[in-house]
């Protein structure tokens, strides 16, 4: 996908279709996941959990922009093709509505109110804050500001660093 209609509705159902699609395919790559880890294959596991969050992302970037009134929703649009594309922006809208999600559910995040998909989700991979850097500088601060993500799936944990 490069660009959306420029007609409203057009791209509305549009976006609607994609975002739908993206949650499907998000929780098939989850079940994959777990039934790969099962497997004993965590990498594979790993593999599939990160591209369900990014799913998750995409469908979030693609409903974020149905309510928009018209003036941001033109600048949502335009920018929409290198968002789309972008595996960070993508990975951190996730995130960011997982964690909303999560906020809005019973402690934990595994309340009645999270959607199965986000419990999933959260459930594979969790933003954290690294422990101190234990250095000086502008590239210790930078460290101290960075989140590292922690992918679990199942009882496996990897750390990585976006």
């Amino acid at each position: 996908m490069t660009t959306l209609p420029s007609d409203p509705e057009m791209a509305d159902r549009i976006l609607i279709d994609i975002g739908r699609e993206a949650f499907k395919h998000a929780r098939d790559l989850l079940h994959a996941a777990r039934l790969i880890l099962d497997a004993g294959i965590w990498s594979v596991a790993y593999a599939n959990a990160a591209l369900a969050l990014e799913e998750i992302g995409k469908a979030v970037l693609c409903s974020a922009i149905l309510p928009m009134p018209p003036a941001q929703r033109q600048a949502e649009v335009d920018g929409f093709p290198d968002r789309f594309t972008s595996h960070e922006v993508k990975s951190f809208s996730a995130l960011l509505v997982l964690r909303i999600v999560e906020g809005g559910a019973t402690e934990g995040g595994d309340g009645p109110r999270a959607p199965r998909c986000a419990r999933a989700a959260t459930a594979c991979l969790r933003a954290t804050t690294p422990p101190g850097t234990g250095g000086q500088g502008a590239a210790a601060a930078a460290m101290r500001r960075r989140p590292v993500w922690s992918l679990r799936v199942g009882t496996a944990s990897v750390p990585v660093s976006p």
